[in-house]
């Protein structure tokens, strides 16, 4: 079993200066997907490195890496066994990702710097990429130099590169660790409530302003569940409710465009509230036509799939033309923007299983440590359900820039089972 008993105090720096990289990635994230995909890659690296030198074999028996290995195993058969071998070797370097948070889980066993100052770094990295946000939407340029980037109609980007437009996603995602985190500080009850109801409308309004119309459903989606686990706080509840009212009736007099496409996604899904919900309308939508698509690939080839990443290639084949959605012609895209249905149309069945067995363990995990009363803890459970989502729209899931974001918040919810544990707090049901 590997442990720090055993381990050379060379090795141990090395392990304390990879856990404050790691502690840092939220704000790395910033400086494009390079370098916390390095991060993530050498300290996987490093890990098999400290497995081998300390025989600590032990370590994989983790279910979760278990699991994550046959689900990479069949990934690698289906893309063999494909027409599109273009992403063999970004297939074989995925296992990166579990290797990464086996090594996070044992950094937790002893290196208390990731516990005590992640959800810190976060909490900051977001209120700074919100204000940067804000600021480049009034004067055009944000602190560091990056224009407001215009595509059709002026969307921010604010820290990220000017033709990333995920700002709305970052914040929506990791936002409520954020609102957590300021809950849970030392500080007199009534500042504490105002940094939090400032600090969620800097949130909401950057998400609405971003453009990003499926960052804010996801948003309102995220509030929803943060009430259901706060009906005894119905003081903050409404506040927040007010808080969201005035703002949205603020962005509608000041940018009523920015209001329009944020709220066109009710329409692209099919709901207005003064009709049925029309799936046509879905259907006929370019997300409806991406789906279409990954279904009628997953029925030609259900075992094993097209391999990672055929979508952007399978998509354009004739024998598609048949799909129900008026836009087929604009069917094809580099993913079907649905993880699940990305992984079933090229994994296949026996991928898409392993894949969903992964995921059930680490919701199982969270189910049985599920801590009610403990604000932080409700915001990584909130992240992990907004990025596990089915039901909407979302990212390549072999992206690195994705991956990074996905595996990055499953770390979380290690890390709050650890910080918690020695903090010793019960239980509240």
């Amino acid at each position: 079993m590997l442990s720090y008993k055993n381990i050379s105090l060379f090795d141990e720096k090395i392990i304390s200066t990879f856990s404050v990289m790691v502690c840092f990635i939220p704000i790395i994230f910033f400086l494009g997907p390079a370098i916390p995909d390095i991060i993530i890659s050498l300290s996987s690296i490093f890990y098999i490195y400290l497995i081998f030198k300390y025989k600590g074999f032990d370590n994989l028996k983790d279910k979760l890496f278990v699991i994550f290995l046959l689900f990479w195993i069949f990934a690698l058969i289906s893309t063999v066994n494909s027409d599109f071998k273009n992403y063999l070797g970004s297939t074989i370097v995925y296992i990166r990702f579990i290797f990464f948070l086996l090594f996070v889980k044992f950094v937790l066993s002893k290196n208390y710097f990731v516990q005590k100052n992640i959800f810190k770094i976060i909490s900051i990295s977001l209120i700074f990429a919100s204000i940067d946000g804000l600021i480049q939407y009034h004067f055009g340029t944000d602190l560091i130099g990056r224009k407001l980037a215009e595509k059709g109609q002026f969307r921010l980007s604010g820290p990220f590169e000017s033709d990333e437009h995920i700002l709305g996603f970052y914040i929506s995602s990791f936002g409520f660790i954020a609102l957590g985190y300021i809950l849970e500080l030392k500080l007199q009850k009534i500042l504490k409530n105002v940094i939090f109801i400032l600090t969620f409308i800097l949130f909401f309004l950057i998400i609405f302003l971003s453009g990003e119309r499926m960052a804010f459903l996801l948003f309102l989606f995220g509030i929803f569940i943060f009430i259901i686990f706060n009906l005894d706080n119905l003081k903050l509840i409404s506040i927040s409710i007010i808080s969201i009212i005035f703002i949205s009736a603020l962005t509608f007099n000041y940018n009523e465009k920015s209001f329009g496409r944020v709220i066109s996604i009710f329409d692209i899904l099919g709901l207005n509230i003064n009709q049925d919900i029309d799936t046509k309308r879905f259907r006929d939508s370019h997300y409806g036509s991406h789906y279409l698509t990954a279904i009628e690939m997953f029925n030609e080839k259900k075992l094993l799939g097209h391999g990672v990443r055929s979508f952007r290639y399978e998509c354009s084949d004739i024998k598609y033309n048949n799909i129900d959605s008026s836009l087929k012609n604009l069917r094809c895209a580099t993913h079907p923007h649905n993880f699940y249905l990305q992984i079933l149309s090229e994994n296949g069945i026996i991928g898409f299983s392993l894949f969903i067995f992964f995921l059930f363990i680490i919701i199982q995990d969270i189910y049985q440590r599920f801590i009610k009363n403990n604000y932080i803890f409700q915001g990584v459970v909130i992240s992990i359900i907004l990025f596990l989502w089915p039901l909407k729209s979302s990212f390549d899931i072999y992206n690195n820039r994705h991956s990074a974001f996905l595996y990055f918040s499953i770390m979380l919810t290690y890390i709050i089972f650890e910080k918690l544990k020695k903090l010793d707090i019960k239980k509240d049901f």
